[in-house]
Parts: C-alpha cells; sequence; structure tokens
C-alpha cells in the first residue's frame, strides 16, 4: 500500500513540475446553468390530476376515480375521511399504503387536506369509443 501512495505522489508531483510555457494560461472553465421554470400546482392537486378532475368536469361527470397514497399506518384514517367527503371506498390495500375511491367531482379538491393523504391521483375519465376502423 505504501509503495501505491508513494507511486501515485511520484506521478503528480512529475506532472506538476513541467515548466511552464509563455502565455500558457490556467484554463478557467464557466458553467452557465439555464433558468428552469417549474411549473406552480394548479391547487390542492398536481397539474396532471387537476387536468383530469377538469376533462371530468367537463364531460358532465358527477363522480371521479382517485388512487390515494397515504402515510404509513393511517389508512383507516384516511379511509374514514373520504367516506366523510361522500366517496365510495373501492379498495383500501394497507399493505401499500393506497386506497382507491369514487369522489364527488366538487369534493375531490379536499383530499389532500385530510390528514395521512401523501398523493392524489385523478383517474382519466374513459372514453369507450369503439376501436375497430
Amino acid at each position: 500500500m505504501r509503495k501505491l501512495v508513494v507511486a501515485c505522489l511520484a506521478l503528480a508531483l512529475v506532472g506538476c513540475g513541467r515548466a511552464a510555457v509563455p502565455g500558457d494560461l490556467p484554463t478557467v472553465v464557466s458553467v452557465v446553468t439555464p433558468a428552469v421554470t417549474v411549473p406552480s400546482s394548479t391547487g390542492p392537486l398536481g397539474p396532471q390530476a387537476s387536468a383530469a378532475l377538469g376533462r371530468a368536469a367537463e364531460a358532465g361527470a358527477s363522480t371521479v376515480g382517485v388512487t390515494v397514497s397515504t402515510e404509513p399506518g393511517l389508512l383507516k384514517q384516511v379511509v374514514a375521511g373520504l367516506r366523510a367527503l361522500g366517496a365510495t371506498v373501492d379498495t383500501p390495500d394497507g399493505a401499500v399504503d393506497h386506497v382507491r375511491a369514487t369522489v364527488p367531482v366538487d369534493a375531490v379538491a379536499r383530499v389532500p387536506a385530510l390528514e395521512g393523504v401523501r398523493q392524489v391521483d385523478v383517474d382519466e375519465p374513459l372514453s369507450n369509443g369503439d376501436p375497430t376502423p
């Protein structure tokens, strides 16, 4: 190990000991990072969830499906909060701290404020178009 350290040190010193050439200036690298614009949230839901909720409302839907990610151990509390908002809870899964529910469109914006809610995803309204040509 000692021989390796000495060899590396010797190589470093040899590289540092080269003669300076007239006009040889140190290279200065300047990195300019472009400004990044982060889209702001369009409310308590994220932009995608808000857009999906808007499409559901435009389509005249009275309810919309949501998937709610909960804090560990607070699934039952979130389910109770969803039911208090008038939601129908479809499938709570305590193993992964998620719950699927059908929520009235006018109550979806209040779901993220429930204690224990980590994230809310609003399902896209399904189009039942005929896939045959």
